[in-house]
């Protein structure tokens, strides 16, 4: 039975791994744009 499931099963697995890699990519993205961005007022013209 697992070899007629196996391959299903672990692309899903996978699957899930790659979205939630990405929600915590983007998660991590978001805080560190944040921390980084300078004030407005310091931007040179």
């Amino acid at each position: 039975m697992s070899g007629l499931t196996g391959d299903k099963s672990r692309y899903f697995r996978v699957r899930k791994g790659k979205l939630a890699r990405r929600l915590r990519s983007e998660e991590l993205r978001k805080k560190l744009k944040i921390q980084i961005a300078p004030p407005p007022a310091a931007l040179p013209v």
